[in-house]
């Protein structure tokens, strides 16, 4: 995992779609899960979002532009929608 592919600015974990199809995020669920299991600090870098997600609080679909961390990604998107 490069800081470039999975963290967001403040080394907030964001969303990366090229990170779940290598498998990263399962990866990284299983560290975090042993750290867990062994007494290790909860997590506490997920973005937002991110998190919602993982926790079933939100659907896939339901993000916006705004979530979307990397700003060159971001306005990409915004010219695509609007």
């Amino acid at each position: 995992m490069t800081k470039n592919q999975t963290l967001a600015g403040n080394d907030v974990f964001d969303w990366c779609y090229s990170a779940l199809e290598k498998g990263t995020y399962k990866a990284v669920g299983m560290v975090l899960a042993y750290s867990l299991i062994h007494g290790g600090p909860a997590p506490n870098f997920f973005s937002k979002q991110l998190y919602r997600m993982v926790s079933g609080q939100a659907a896939y679909g339901d993000c916006s532009v705004s979530d979307v961390s990397d700003m060159s990604v971001r306005q990409q998107l915004q010219q695509v929608i609007f």
